[in-house]
């Protein structure tokens, strides 16, 4: 018998309530109203799926617990003056990394009382599937790979980007890893060797610039998400299958449970999209702000096992919704 998440355990009942309560919050979650004046810029959960962390576009760090299907706001720290635009857990969930300001940091968690600078000049960075390594984009087109168990391990990728490297992916097997540059092309290259495995840029060179890249369960696919498109390459013989415009202005990718399909948050919310067709198999809309004319995902992030989605947003308000049940659980600020 397949083993029921004990986080799915704690919020089914909660769901049941909410779902009696009043079924449209579900379809379109309303604006949030309460006093947080800064939006949501990155939203990670705990590797235990016992807590999650959130940073603002004002530099503050929070650290909220799900501990007995309740969710409490258990420490904020203003740590700096603006935007913390990415975060990731280690493995073991002791320290939270974080990006803002070209500055690469982390924290100790969950104390949040010990903050060190681990790199400057950073445009972006990534953890591998199964935490072994950490891959960091530079400004200068380089990539820094790190194994943050062995404090000894540091492999330096020389740039075959143009200028900043915009978005990073490891394989599923953690042999290779792709990057995009200002250019739009995607190289993917072996991690031990920096071999060029393949350049990717058919019909890409000068056009939009990936900011996301996700790699299927298998390796063979990569998908790319930018400003005005997904696309689906195979990287064994270097060839864009699919192409399509229906989920726009994509930030983050995160795979799905089944491996069939995928989340993209960006412009208008979160989309659910199948993986081999790149069709838009349902959107999780983002409401709108009252301070802005749209609504986007400033931020999001999958649960572990695959049943809940994090989504920062532009009111203000982070949200909680159920991959499965299609519901916006709760709103928190």
């Amino acid at each position: 018998m397949k083993k029921i998440s004990p986080f799915l355990i704690r919020f089914y009942s909660l769901y049941l309530v909410l779902f009696s309560f009043n079924f449209s919050v579900f379809a379109r979650p309303a604006p949030y109203s309460g006093n947080r004046t800064e939006a949501f810029t990155a939203v990670c959960f705990s590797p235990d799926m016992k807590s999650f962390a959130a940073g603002t576009a004002e530099g503050k760090v929070l650290k909220w617990s799900l501990e007995m299907g309740m969710i409490t706001l258990l420490k904020e720290e203003n740590i700096v003056n603006s935007d913390i635009l990415h975060m990731a857990f280690s493995n073991e969930g002791q320290w939270l990394w974080w990006l803002r300001g070209g500055k690469l940091f982390r924290s100790s968690y969950p104390a949040l009382d010990q903050t060190e600078t681990m790199e400057t000049g950073v445009s972006s960075f990534v953890f591998s599937h199964s935490g072994k390594y950490l891959a960091i984009g530079k400004q200068d087109g380089k990539i820094i790979i790190l194994a943050p168990d062995q404090p000894e391990y540091k492999k330096e990728l020389n740039p075959e980007n143009v200028g900043s490297i915009k978005a990073l992916a490891f394989s599923r097997s953690e042999k290779r890893i792709a990057s995009s540059g200002l250019d739009g092309v995607i190289v993917v290259r072996d991690i031990n060797t920096a071999f060029v495995y393949k350049r990717l840029d058919e019909g890409r060179k000068n056009k939009a610039v990936p900011t996301a890249l996700m790699f299927n369960l298998n390796d063979q696919y990569l998908i790319a998400g930018s400003n005005n498109n997904l696309q689906l390459w195979d990287v064994f013989d270097g060839k864009i299958k699919k192409s399509s415009s229906q989920a726009p202005g994509i930030h983050t990718l995160k795979i799905g449970a089944n491996g069939r399909s995928f989340f993209a948050g960006g412009k208008g919310g979160i989309y659910s999209v199948d993986l081999e067709s790149l069709e838009k198999i349902k959107e999780i809309p983002a409401p709108k702000s009252n301070l802005v004319k749209y609504n986007e995902a400033k931020s999001m992030d999958i649960s572990a096992d695959g049943q809940f989605l994090l989504m920062g947003c532009l009111d203000n308000a982070t949200r909680l919704w159920h991959v499965q049940y299609d519901g916006a659980l709760l709103t928190f600020a």
